[in-house]
């Protein structure tokens, strides 16, 4: 309960809430099945309240990086694309520049993510965009694009010489991401456009480390991003049997709010991750 986290009694939270709907004469806290509830507009000041916390924390940082000190909070929020190779990147290329900034790396579902990003406990949502935007209070900002491929382990029966066919593909069992995630519905439409029945012995995964273990223990397939695999298949762990799925390809780009102005050691990482990108694409 909120009383428990705060380390205060029930009835002091029970009358501050009451004040504070007393003083801005809004209904905040209305009773529903399961107890109380945040109203709409109590979600909407938590909100702008944590924003302010989080431009006041800002401000301290940029008064500090005046006096010399280079320890800025960088916190990223990452999404599947980029968690493996380009986040790690960008983010070993900053602290080679700034040892001192203090870097936390956030992951988990994208609805999650965007309202960390919206409610200022992050400042970078980085992965696949989103078409059209989630929402008019954040930027995205597009940086290359990435096609998805076909991964299998090492000497999987399909590998060979000869491309495999549709009708092989859509026999073999998958480890597919989760419905209604944007890989997941070209998935289903990869097969559909191509006159098949989409395959139906799927194991919904979101996560590459037991999609990489699964793939390794049987002959399953995934649909993934090179950049997602590059190490394992550089090393001989994971191969590729098809690569570069035509009209595939996902916008990789970063999102952050609008108007949000970010300090020295924040605006250095974003020209990071924007050589990266471009190097990428050289």
């Amino acid at each position: 309960t909120a009383a428990r986290r705060l380390g205060i009694a029930q009835p002091t939270v029970h009358r501050a809430a009451k004040g504070l709907e007393d003083l801005i004469g809004v209904r905040m806290f209305p009773r529903a099945a399961r107890g109380v509830e945040p109203s709409e507009a109590a979600q909407l000041l938590a909100r702008y309240a944590n924003l302010v916390f989080a431009e006041i924390r800002q401000g301290f940082e940029e008064v500090w990086e005046l006096q010399g000190r280079t320890d800025s909070r960088v916190a990223i929020g990452s999404l599947p694309l980029v968690r493996s190779e380009f986040l790690p990147a960008a983010v070993t290329r900053l602290l080679a520049k700034f040892p001192d900034a203090r870097v936390s790396i956030l992951d988990g579902p994208y609805v999650e993510q965007l309202h960390a990003l919206r409610y200022g406990q992050i400042d970078w949502l980085m992965g696949a965009l989103r078409d059209p935007p989630p929402t008019t209070d954040v930027i995205q900002e597009p940086l290359f694009d990435q096609p998805l491929a076909i991964v299998v382990r090492p000497n999987h029966p399909l590998l060979g010489a000869n491309p495999p066919s549709t009708p092989e593909l859509s026999r073999l069992e998958w480890v597919a991401p989760r419905t209604l995630a944007p890989a997941r519905r070209f998935f289903d439409a990869f097969f559909d456009s191509r006159g098949e029945t989409t395959p139906t012995r799927i194991i919904e995964c979101s996560s590459l480390v037991a999609t990489r273990g699964l793939l390794l223990q049987s002959d399953r397939a995934a649909l993934l991003s090179p950049l997602q695999v590059r190490e394992d298949v550089a090393a001989g762990e994971l191969a590729v049997l098809v690569e570069a799925i035509p009209d595939s390809g996902r916008t990789i780009g970063v999102t952050t709010r609008e108007n949000w102005e970010p300090t020295m050691v924040q605006a250095a990482f974003s020209d990071i991750v924007r050589e990266l990108a471009s190097e990428l694409g050289a």
